[in-house]
C-alpha cells in the first residue's frame, strides 16, 4: 500500500513499517503484543485519508498516522475467551474495508464490526458472523463468507443479515466479491460459485481448477479474475 510517498508493510510477525518510497528508508515501526498462537495468514493494512487502519491478531483494530506510526485509536474488535490458546484465538485476518466515513472487519471469532473511522467506536458488531477470508461491499451492502462457509448479506448501516446462504458449507470458501449483480466466490475444488445479490441463490457454478481457490477473486472493468493454487489463471465475465 503506497500513499504520500510512504509504502506500508504489514510483517508476519505483526509489525507493521513505513517506508521512504523513493529510497526504501524507514520511516517508522509500529508494534503490538501478539498472542502465543494465531492462525496463519495477515491482513493487509489500508490507507484511509492520512491513515493507516490495520488488523491484529490480539482482536484489536489500529489507526497510525501515515507520516510517523504514531497511534489515532484502538477498537477492540473480539475479546479472547475459553481456557485453550485455541478457543482463545481472536485474530483480524482479513483486510478491512472503508465506505462513507466507517471502516469493516470481522474476525476468526468475535463477529464482524462497523467502526467508525475518525475515533475507533463501534458502530454495531454482529456477533454471528466471524471470518478469516475477507469482506466486500457495494453501494449499501457488506458480503461476508464465514468460517463455516455460510455466505452472508449485511446492512452496512446497521449489521443486520439480510440473506445467509448456506448450501456451500464447509466448501472453505474465499471471501465473497460484488460483481454486477452476483456475488461470487471460490472453493476448495476449484470451482466458482455465482450467487444472486438479491436473495443468495446459487446461480451457477464453474470449475477453473482441480485445485483449490484460496485468494480473494479481484473485480476490474467487466471481468472477475480468479487464481488458483496450482498457478491456473482464470479470467470470466457474466453473459
Amino acid at each position: 500500500m503506497v500513499s504520500h510517498g510512504i509504502v506500508i508493510v504489514r510483517t508476519t510477525d505483526g509489525k507493521i513499517i513505513g517506508l521512504k518510497e523513493d529510497n526504501g528508508a524507514q520511516l517508522w515501526t509500529f508494534e503490538h503484543s501478539v498472542p502465543a498462537l494465531s492462525i496463519r495468514g495477515t491482513g493487509a493494512p489500508i490507507i484511509v485519508d492520512d491513515n493507516v487502519i490495520a488488523g491484529s491478531a490480539n482482536g484489536k483494530l489500529e489507526a497510525l498516522q501515515l507520516k510517523d506510526g504514531k497511534s489515532i485509536w484502538e477498537a477492540t474488535i473480539a475479546i479472547p475467551s475459553g481456557r485453550s490458546e485455541v478457543e482463545r484465538l481472536v485474530d483480524l485476518d482479513v483486510d478491512p474495508v472503508a465506505a462513507r466515513g466507517a471502516i469493516y472487519i470481522a474476525g476468526f471469532t468475535g463477529g464482524a464490526s462497523s467502526v467508525s473511522e475518525v475515533d475507533g467506536d463501534v458502530l454495531w458488531r454482529n456477533e454471528a458472523v466471524s471470518s478469516y477470508t475477507g469482506l466486500s461491499l457495494d453501494y449499501r451492502y457488506l458480503y461476508v463468507s464465514d468460517t463455516q462457509s455460510h455466505v452472508w448479506q449485511l446492512d452496512q448501516r446497521s449489521g443486520a443479515s439480510l440473506w445467509k446462504q448456506k448450501d456451500l458449507h464447509n466448501r472453505q470458501l474465499t471471501a465473497a466479491v460484488v460483481y454486477q449483480n452476483y456475488v461470487v466466490v471460490g472453493d476448495f475444488e476449484g470451482y466458482v460459485h455465482w450467487l444472486s445479490n438479491s436473495d443468495g441463490r446459487q446461480l451457477g457454478r464453474i470449475q477453473v481448477s482441480k485445485a483449490a481457490i484460496e485468494a480473494k477473486p479481484v473485480v476490474v472493468d467487466d471481468t472477475v479474475f480468479i487464481y488458483a493454487k496450482d498457478g491456473t489463471l482464470a479470467a470470466l465475465r457474466a453473459k
